[in-house]
């Protein structure tokens, strides 16, 4: 019975166990829809998209987010702590996930604010998600800075920038749900030992019942037996001493075995209730630990219906990442494709620029020549040839000014 019942409460702290790793696969999941809407609006305008970064922290992974009530607390704390540190509001920063790794690492997203416009619909830079995610990086490399005052800030000990939310964010969602079916998995293997633990121990128990029983019989029979011979043995002495004996002596002695023989009866009648009410205790018993083993097994087959809803929901999630992905790479694609395109026009513009300035050059030499030709009357530089030198001037910095622009635009790629 003590096995049952510490099989039983086993059961039941899976069962919470499995329901709070569940909990933690659905917030997965609303996670990675949410990146999914991102990674699709990224195509209209990729500087006004929020920022992607990796904390490693130093902290154990089953200590403080294994548990869902604790990774709630972490996820405030280091939420409050970023949103100090960069000056800007919590509702800014939010915590994706977390994976194991060296250490404990977060993936946390760092969306752009209410920014000014400029120049069309240019944002300011200074609010943008790559600005936030860069001083970010910049303060966990400075022990003395800001971020390092918190609970959750002074545990981080590196920060990677991943870039607008894509392919790497995706790819840690992934990682981070992996991890979640793989605990989920190992909480089902446990209950499944633990439900052949219990049928073991129904088994032990059921047998134990019937060797009892079987005991129990055994003794009835015996005591039968010996209530039987003894009554058999006092009547034939007592009819030995009737026919053998007539006088008043003989007679007492038989009322004596007479008196004797109806107390052994009494004592075996005695015995007999006693047995029968220990039977009837242990039937009780009996009756109660089937009650319980049916109720086991009940919860048992809510446990394997939870385990296949739990196993649906993970193939849907993974048909998500396999669209995020296949999304990712056209997206790849047509980058390729753009740079394809832009990147041999800027180099045809530079050359082109080059010549520009090679004729524009070998036209000023000639112009300077034509007018060395004829010199001034007074011996001083006519205000023509200072024009002259003013204008080449002019070109060979606007000259170098462009080059400088194109050089920068030939090295852009989207990818």
């Amino acid at each position: 019975l003590e096995d049952v019942h510490e099989l039983q409460q086993r059961v039941r702290e899976l069962e919470d166990e499995i329901q709070e790793r569940q909990i933690s696969q659905d917030r997965l999941k609303g996670t990675l829809s949410r990146v999914e809407d991102e990674l699709s609006e990224a195509r209209l305008d990729i500087a006004q998209q929020p920022y992607a970064l990796r904390a490693v922290m130093e902290i154990d992974f089953e200590d403080t987010v294994a548990n869902a009530e604790t990774k709630t607390i972490m996820d405030l704390q280091l939420q409050e702590d970023i949103s100090i540190a960069l000056r800007i509001p919590k509702a800014q920063v939010e915590v994706l996930c977390y994976t194991r790794g060296l250490g404990t690492m977060a993936e946390v997203k760092i969306s752009t604010g209410m920014a000014t416009q400029s120049h069309g619909n240019r944002h300011d830079s200074s609010s943008s998600g790559k600005a936030l995610a860069e001083e970010l990086q910049k303060q966990v490399a400075d022990p003395k800075s800001e971020i390092h005052q918190g609970p959750a800030g002074k545990r981080i000990k590196e920060i990677e920038v991943h870039g607008p939310i894509a392919v790497q964010a995706a790819r840690a969602l992934r990682s981070a749900l992996l991890e979640v079916d793989s605990d989920l998995h190992r909480t089902q293997l446990d209950l499944a030992r633990f439900h052949d633990k219990l049928s073991e121990a129904h088994t032990k128990h059921r047998a134990a019942i019937k060797t009892e029983e079987l005991m129990k019989q055994e003794i009835v029979k015996d005591c039968d037996a010996r209530l039987q011979a003894a009554s058999a043995g006092f009547r034939e002495q007592l009819a030995r001493a009737l026919d053998t004996e007539k006088d008043q002596t003989l007679k007492e002695q038989a009322s004596a075995f007479k008196q004797q023989a109806k107390d052994h009866e009494d004592a075996m009648q005695r015995n007999l209730l006693e047995n029968n009410k220990q039977i009837a205790e242990l039937s009780d018993k009996n009756h109660v630990l089937e009650h319980e083993i049916k109720a086991v097994r009940d919860n048992l087959y809510g446990l394997e219906v939870n385990s296949s809803s739990v196993r649906i929901e993970a193939e849907r999630a993974r048909d998500k990442l396999r669209l995020a992905e296949h999304t990712t790479s056209e997206m790849q694609h047509a980058c390729t494709k753009v740079d394809e395109i832009i990147v041999p026009e800027l180099n045809s513009c530079l050359m082109t620029l080059s010549n520009i300035e090679s004729e524009m050059h070998f036209f000023h030499t000639h112009c300077m020549r034509a007018r060395a030709v004829v010199p001034p009357a007074n011996g001083s530089s006519s205000p023509s040839s200072e024009n002259a030198h003013r204008s080449k001037d002019c070109i060979e910095k606007d000259m170098s000014v462009l080059r400088l622009q194109l050089e920068i635009l030939s090295q852009f790629s989207y990818s």
